[in-house]
C-alpha cells in the first residue's frame, strides 16, 4: 500500500493541459469548416470576405467584405466600402489570401470588350429590388456634389452657413446609402433625423438671412449648458470664467433682440413644416430614442412555433429601407434646390434627377406602393 504522502500528484498546470486536449477536437472541428484558400488571379472589382472574423464571432460569411481596387507588385489594395470617403488599405498578396476568401457569384469578371462589368459592391444578399433603389440613390450623390462645386460665397455668414448645411445634408445622405448598401440599415432613420434638422435650418436660412443668429444663439445655449454641467462647472465657472462670461453675454444680447434659440418645433413652424414635424420627424424620433416599436422591428421575429426570436444583424424589411432612402432623396433634392436657388446658380442635372425620382415615386404609388408589395409603413 502506498502511503498518502508518497502518492504522485499531477502538477497544477497539468489540469490546463488536460483541458486543452479536450478542446483541441472542438477547435479542429471548426477549422475543418474553414474554406480552402482561393486560387486564381486577384482581380480589381472582386468582392472578398474576411474569414477569421466570421469564425471568431460566428457572424454570417457575407457580413464583412472588402472590394479589390488594384493589385500592384504583390500588394492588394482594397476598400471596405464603396466611395472615396472610405480609407483604402493594402496587404501583401500572401497575407490577403490567408485572411480572405472570394465571395462566389458576385465578384467582378474581367472587363468586357465594351468596358462593362458585373461588379456588386456591398452586401451580396441584398434584395434585388432594394439593390436597384440603392444603386439609383448612390448615383445621385456625385451629381449633387459636382453641382455644389459651382457655388461661390463671400464672407457673408449666412452664405457660409447655407453651404455648410448643404454639405452636411449631402454627407449624411451618402452615409444612408452606404448603410443600406452594406446591409446595416438600423442607423438610417437616426441619420435621417439629423439630415431633416439640417434641412429645416437651411429652409429658415434661405428665407431669413438673419437666421444664422438664431443658430449662433442655439450653439451658445448648448455650450453654456455643457459648461454648467456637474463635471465641468468648476473648470469653466472659475478657471475659465472669462470664456464663460463672453458666451453668456453674447447669448443675452441675442435674446434681448428676440433672436434666441428655437426648438425644432418652432423652427419647423416658421417654414410651414409643422405637419412634417408632427408626423415624419416624430417617426424618426421613435428610432432615435429606441422606442419599443423600433426595437421590435430591428430584432424581434417569431419561430415557427410562435415563440419570440431575438436576432442581431438580422434581415430587415427591404421596402422599409427603400422608403427611408426615398425620404433622404427628397431631403437632398430640396436642399439642392434651396441652395442653388439662393445662390442663383442653376443645376439642371440635379433637376433632371429630381424629376426622374418623382416620376418613379408616382409610378410606384400608382402600382399600389411598397406596402402592396409586402413592405412596412414604418418610416
Amino acid at each position: 500500500m502506498v502511503r498518502p504522502e508518497h502518492r504522485r500528484r499531477l502538477p497544477p498546470m497539468s489540469w490546463w493541459w488536460l483541458l486543452l486536449l479536450l478542446l483541441i477536437p472542438v477547435g479542429l472541428s471548426r477549422l475543418r469548416h474553414l474554406p480552402p484558400k482561393t486560387e486564381g488571379p486577384i482581380l480589381p472589382g472582386q468582392v472578398w470576405t474576411y474569414v477569421p472574423f466570421n469564425l471568431r464571432w460566428g457572424q454570417r460569411q457575407d457580413r464583412f467584405f472588402v472590394k479589390v481596387l488594384r493589385v500592384e507588385n504583390g500588394t492588394v489594395w482594397v476598400s471596405i466600402a464603396p466611395g472615396p470617403q472610405f480609407q483604402n488599405v493594402a496587404k501583401p498578396e500572401a497575407e490577403f489570401r490567408e485572411l480572405y476568401r472570394l465571395v462566389p457569384d458576385v465578384s467582378a469578371k474581367p472587363p468586357a470588350a465594351n468596358g462593362g462589368s458585373s461588379v456588386i459592391a456591398g452586401d451580396p444578399n441584398l434584395d434585388p429590388k432594394l439593390r436597384a433603389r440603392v444603386d439609383a440613390a448612390s448615383d445621385v450623390v456625385p451629381v449633387v456634389l459636382e453641382a455644389a462645386q459651382r457655388l461661390r460665397h463671400t464672407d457673408n455668414v449666412s452664405q457660409i452657413y447655407a453651404l455648410a448645411l448643404h454639405g452636411t445634408i449631402i454627407e449624411l445622405f451618402s452615409a444612408c446609402v452606404a448603410l443600406a448598401n452594406w446591409g446595416e440599415p438600423t442607423a438610417i432613420p437616426l441619420v435621417l433625423r439629423s439630415m431633416y434638422e439640417a434641412l429645416v435650418d437651411l429652409d429658415n436660412l434661405v428665407h431669413d438671412a438673419g437666421y444664422f443668429e438664431r443658430m449662433e444663439a442655439a450653439s451658445h445655449h448648448q455650450t453654456l449648458k455643457l459648461m454648467k454641467s456637474g463635471p465641468l462647472r468648476e473648470e469653466f465657472l472659475k478657471a475659465r470664467k472669462e470664456a464663460f462670461d463672453e458666451l453668456a453675454t453674447r447669448l443675452a444680447e441675442l435674446e434681448a433682440q428676440s433672436k434666441g434659440p428655437l426648438s425644432i418645433r418652432d423652427r419647423c413652424d416658421r417654414v410651414g413644416r409643422l405637419d412634417e414635424y408632427q408626423s415624419l420627424y416624430a417617426m424618426f424620433c421613435l428610432d432615435t430614442h429606441n422606442n419599443a416599436s423600433a426595437l421590435a422591428e430591428r430584432h424581434l421575429t417569431e419561430r415557427e412555433d410562435g415563440t419570440p426570436l431575438i436576432s442581431f444583424f438580422g434581415e430587415q424589411d427591404p421596402f422599409t429601407i427603400a422608403n427611408r432612402l426615398d425620404f433622404g432623396l427628397q431631403f437632398l433634392f430640396q436642399s439642392a434646390r434651396m441652395v442653388h436657388g439662393a445662390f442663383q446658380v442653376p443645376a439642371p442635372e440635379v433637376e433632371a434627377l429630381a424629376a426622374r425620382f418623382e416620376t418613379g415615386r408616382r409610378e410606384r404609388a400608382a402600382a399600389g406602393g411598397n406596402a402592396a408589395e409586402g413592405g412596412s409603413q414604418h418610416a
